[in-house]
């Protein structure tokens, strides 16, 4: 928002000068005072563009200063934003990450996971209880029979009618699994296909960038030529006002192309897990 300020302010200024000259030129009969008109209105739209940054510059501020539980009339200064853009990785490498990684995916493994134990649990119902037992007898009323009898032996127990109820439960785990896998499938392919769609994107942004950074380099020397023409007497200064305003707003595209590749590269490593640690 605050380079957008700076640029509309460099708009601003290219208007004004070209305002003069076309008032001077209206003076001496060059030109019709509609010039004059149209230069006032490329003025007005530069400072209408200027105020709506401003505006947003303190909208935002604000919102940054409630996020971080500052007073909301702090003044923040941003930090500069590092030239050299993260590197991504190969898709190859995000669909891995994103299959070992995406939260989603991982909560699915485990839904797969608890519903084949519920099958496991379920079929175990077919196992009798088996209990082994030991036992010490002490008697004195039989005489022929020895005072300590130790007994020793093996219970067990199963419900032999149930009437289906086993197969029932054993049929609904099953399809509970079944739904689990199926589930499983889905978001695997879900995520593979999120993962080209945002790879892709972000190429695209990559290249926008690297377009945006070839086009300010032209305009600063374009600025930089116009600049040494204004020495030189062969130029006026609305040409170099306006070439002015140009690199700013080529510096304002190539922070919009900037960001737009981060938040591109921000989404990818969302779904493929790499921002959890």
């Amino acid at each position: 928002a605050r380079k957008q300020k700076e640029a509309a302010q460099a708009a601003v200024e290219a208007a004004t000068e070209g305002l003069r000259e076309s008032e001077d030129a209206v003076r001496t009969g060059v030109l019709l005072d509609v010039s004059a008109t149209e230069s006032r209105v490329r003025l007005l739209q530069g400072k209408q563009a200027r105020l709506a940054a401003e505006i947003q510059i303190s909208d935002l501020t604000t919102e940054m200063n409630e996020l971080l539980g500052l007073p909301l009339d702090t003044d923040l200064v941003p930090a500069e934003i590092p030239e050299i853009a993260p590197v991504a990785q190969t898709l190859p490498e995000y669909l891995r990450q994103a299959l070992s990684r995406n939260p989603e995916l991982m909560a699915a493994r485990d839904s797969v996971t608890k519903a084949g134990h519920g099958v496991s649990a379920a079929r175990d119902e077919y196992i009798p209880d088996v209990s082994l037992f030991a036992r010490h007898t002490y008697q004195d009323g039989v005489p022929f029979v020895g005072n300590n009898i130790g007994t020793f032996g093996v219970q067990m127990a199963w419900n032999i009618f149930d009437w289906g109820e086993r197969r029932s439960v054993v049929g609904q785990r099953r399809s509970q699994l079944n739904q689990a896998e199926e589930n499983l499938k889905r978001i695997e392919q879900r995520i593979a296909v999120e993962i080209g769609k945002a790879f892709r994107k972000l190429e695209q942004t990559r290249a926008l960038l690297e377009v945006a950074g070839e086009a300010l380099k032209l305009q600063r020397e374009n600025q930089r030529l116009s600049a040494d023409r204004v020495k030189a007497g062969t130029t006026t200064r609305l040409r170099h006002a306006e070439a002015v305003a140009a690199v700013e707003k080529a510096e304002l595209e190539e922070l919009q192309a900037a960001l737009g590749y981060r938040l591109a590269l921000a989404e990818l490593d969302r779904i493929a897990g790499s921002l959890v640690r």
